[in-house]
C-alpha cells in the first residue's frame, strides 16, 4: 500500500500527550500530534495523517524523516525567523496599545462648546 511509512515512535503515549500540551505553536503541536496519532494507530497511511493534521503528504514525510534520523528534539526545534526587522520597537507597540485602550481625557472647555454652531 502506498503512503504507508515504516516508523517506530519511541516516545510513550503519555510523553507525546505531555509534549503536545507544552507546544506554544500550532506547527509544534501538529508535529507531535502526528507522532501521537501514528503511535496509537489512529492512522494507517501518511495520506490519512496529512488530511487529519491539515498538512501536505510531502510535509508529513519530511517530518517523519527528520524524526527518524534525528529524533523528536530536532523535529521540534524552531528554525530562526527571517525577514525584514520590525520598524517599531516592541516597547513602543505596547505603549501605543495602552494609549488606545485608555479613553481620552476631555476637558470641560471642549465639552461646553460642542453644540454651538459657527
Amino acid at each position: 500500500m502506498t503512503g504507508v511509512a515504516k516508523l517506530n515512535v519511541i516516545e510513550s503515549r503519555q510523553r507525546l500527550l505531555e509534549l503536545m500540551n507544552q507546544q506554544k505553536t500550532a506547527l509544534g503541536f501538529a508535529k507531535v500530534q502526528s507522532l501521537y496519532l501514528w503511535k496509537i494507530g489512529a492512522v494507517e497511511t501518511v495520506r490519512h495523517l496529512a488530511v487529519i493534521v491539515g498538512r501536505t503528504e510531502r510535509t508529513i514525510y519530511r517530518w517523519l524523516e527528520i524524526y527518524r534520523q534525528q529524533g523528536i528534539e530536532e523535529l521540534l526545534k524552531e528554525k530562526p525567523k527571517t525577514g525584514r526587522p520590525k520598524k517599531i520597537a516592541i516597547e513602543e507597540t505596547a505603549q501605543l496599545k495602552q494609549e488606545i485602550k485608555e479613553p481620552p481625557e476631555l476637558s470641560m472647555s471642549l465639552l461646553s462648546g460642542w453644540d454651538k454652531t459657527s
